[in-house]
């Protein structure tokens, strides 16, 4: 059970993570060209991705490792775990909170206006998604090195 939980756990990371460094590489590529219908197809579908795909992987993510932490001879207050499970909250609030809230705002900016009138809320989006790979990555490293344990 502990090696199915183990797998699962890594595959929904590694799902969340590659998902999430590919959404960062093409909202470079789009809001660069500055094409505004690309832009807004891409905020429309990562609405999607957002509410299904990112959101379904963080939770088997979190879930994964609870029950991991649940059945093995780890505990909850090890450095490394706690480092995990920081990370996996704060990106499904992130997910939850956030991005919705910065996708809205750009769409509705592009749906009477360009794209340099969504400059703010585009930043916003960026940066967040840019530092959410920088604590999964944190996160990645925690598990890999098992810091405190």
């Amino acid at each position: 059970m502990e090696n199915t939980l183990k797998l699962i756990h890594v595959l929904a990371a590694i799902a969340w993570f590659g998902a999430g460094l590919v959404r960062a590489v093409l909202f470079a590529r789009i809001r660069s060209s500055g094409d505004r219908q690309r832009l807004i197809t891409f905020l429309e579908e990562n609405e999607f991705l957002g509410r299904i795909y990112y959101n379904i992987a963080g939770i088997v993510t979190l879930v994964a490792g609870v029950w991991l932490v649940l059945i093995s001879n780890w505990e909850f207050s090890q450095l490394w775990i706690s480092i995990g499970f920081v990370g996996v909250i704060v990106g499904i609030v992130w997910g939850v909170v956030f991005y919705p809230k910065f996708q809205r705002e750009s769409l509705a900016g592009l749906a009477d206006g360009d794209v340099a009138d969504v400059s703010e809320p585009l930043s916003r989006f960026a940066l967040y998604a840019n530092v959410e790979l920088v604590i999964l990555l944190v996160v990645v490293w925690a598990m890999v090195f098992k810091p405190g344990a």
